[in-house]
């Protein structure tokens, strides 16, 4: 339950990273110019530099797939597939979720709440104000703190919290990035003020208006300096025809933005937070020449240089929080971002790249060429690997020119047995998996009861037939599916084996003492074995 979360422990205080960090006040550069979150934004390469890597990270398909073999398949079944690839929560697509989580990290650190149903099964991913949260350490584990706005805290473990950091000194939390960059944003602000400014006068740094006699009155003068602004100054004002009487002239303070180093300086601004990112200058609007000869050269490099160990962390967080236990023991399951979606190449190299991969020593078939460029595949010659001693007349069973058509001395074995064991490999692997998520959901369930020797004797009386509708709800479309494929198997027979699992621990009542770490010990080997 949510409220049981709450909490008031004043020791629970973030100790190294405050939530002042974010306040107006405290980020103030030499310059003067107070950096703020809102402020920054209206640094045009601080802003498209965030723009564009938090876009291309969530435009980057991330998906969780099934090893098979020594290559990998999707996992579409798998309870994180939908999450990560098309809808994350009831609000957002994929593709807006990953790109707040990336966009609040480039930032310092981005935290989501993974919030499962009651047999531990993902539901949906939601993100967390990165300005109330923060991790900290209780009894040696780290716990996750969200302050809620009217100042409760909310307290969750580790693997509730998918957490997403910058650079960071522990590996814990990342660096405020508005602070570590605060002296180069308020130079760059500190700049934009003054091209302003300076636009704002119409170019001109000033303008000296000479009379060849003297203002008695002081007054005089100011009225003649505001009314002089208030006609020439700004742009819309630009080039209006001055009257001057009594002898008067204007002459103007020459300047222009070279002198007052206005493109340097924006210059210099956009390559500072080029360097702190990482992403080359010239996609902040460098005029500056790219380092490559081609797009795809360039946008690799941009991979390996900038985007890729973000790419890391987001798979490897998700794995450590979105796969079982049984599944990363195993490594049957690996979640990874489809890198080549980034990597475009012109159509001559990708015609050398495909040929290659059809020929010669070929890895690749037609088909998974045709979907490579979204066309659809043939069901006869597509799915074969082409060998150097065929061709497609040999695909297509046309015999070659001047050569016998080859007699086989016995049938071809039958691709049905090869399709039918893996299916029957696979609906096993399936039901091992259900089996092991319903004996853990009975296991916390008879953790809790143990605690008191009257409670568990009453719990070892019921707990089949308060776990049953569900344990049988969850095997029969794996059941049914092994019984299509002749496996002699029920829901029932399934379900009473893992009771029996459990039955046999009526024998700690007739033991003396504590039974409660008996218990403990024998259910965490159990989950242990699953």
């Amino acid at each position: 339950m949510v409220i049981s979360r709450l909490f008031t422990r004043a020791s629970l205080e973030n100790p190294s990273v405050s939530l002042a960090d974010w306040d107006d006040e405290t980020l103030t550069a030499s310059t003067g110019d107070k950096v703020t979150h809102a402020s920054a934004l209206r640094l045009p390469p601080f802003f498209r530099a965030l723009d564009l890597i938090s876009g291309d990270i969530a435009k980057l398909p991330l998906n969780v797939y099934a090893r098979s073999g020594d290559g990998k398949v999707r996992a579409t079944g798998h309870q994180a597939y939908n999450l990560l690839r098309y809808k994350t929560n009831a609000d957002q697509t994929a593709f807006a979720f990953k790109r707040a989580l990336a966009y609040q990290a480039l930032l310092g650190n981005a935290y989501a709440l993974i919030e499962r149903s009651d047999t531990g099964r993902v539901q949906s991913l939601m993100i967390l104000d990165a300005k109330r949260t923060y991790p900290v350490r209780m009894g040696g584990e780290l716990w996750y703190v969200y302050e809620t706005d009217k100042g409760a805290r909310m307290k969750f473990e580790r693997s509730e919290i998918l957490h997403i950091r910058g650079l960071s000194w522990d590996g814990v939390a990342g660096h405020n990035t508005l602070d570590v960059m605060r002296e180069t944003l308020g130079a760059g602000l500190a700049a934009r003020k003054y091209g302003s400014k300076y636009f704002a006068n119409n170019g001109r740094p000033s303008m000296i208006l000479e009379h060849p006699g003297s203002f008695r009155n002081k007054d005089i003068a100011d009225r003649l300096r505001k009314d002089w602004d208030r006609i020439h100054k700004g742009l819309d004002n630009a080039h209006r025809v001055a009257i001057l009487e009594e002898g008067m002239k204007a002459r103007p303070i020459t300047g222009s933005a070279k002198d007052s180093m206005l493109i340097e300086a924006s210059e210099f601004s956009l390559i500072e937070v080029a360097n702190f990112f990482g992403i080359p200058p010239h996609k902040l609007g460098h005029t500056a020449r790219t380092s490559y000869s081609s797009l795809e050269q360039e946008n690799q490099a941009y991979l390996d240089q900038c985007l890729d160990h973000w790419l890391v962390q987001f798979e490897q967080e998700s794995r450590d929080k979105l796969l079982t236990e049984r599944q990363k023991a195993t490594d049957s399951h690996v979640i990874e971002f489809n890198r080549e979606a980034l990597i475009s190449a012109d159509m001559a190299s990708k015609a050398d790249f495909f040929r290659t991969a059809l020929g010669g020593a070929p890895w690749m078939t037609i088909n998974e060429v045709r979907s490579k460029l979204n066309m659809a595949g043939f069901d006869d010659i597509g799915t074969e690997l082409i060998l150097p001693s065929n061709n497609f007349q040999q695909a297509l069973d046309v015999p070659l020119e001047n050569e016998p058509t080859p007699v086989p001395d016995e049938p071809a074995p039958s691709e049905d047995d090869d399709n039918r064991a893996q299916l029957i490999a696979s609906a096993e692997a399936m039901r091992a998996q259900v089996v092991a998520r319903m004996t853990r959901r009975v296991a916390g369930d008879a953790r809790r009861a143990s605690k008191d020797r009257a409670k568990f004797a009453a719990w070892l009386d019921e707990f089949a037939a308060n776990h049953r509708a569900v344990i049988v709800e969850a095997l029969s479309p794996i059941c049914g599916m092994l019984q299509a494929l002749g496996i002699d198997t029920d829901t029932d027979t399934e379900a009473e084996a893992i009771f029996g699992r459990f039955t046999v621990l009526a024998a700690q009542l007739d033991e003396p003492g504590e039974i409660t770490q008996r218990i403990a010990s024998y259910l965490q080997d159990l989950e242990n074995m699953q």
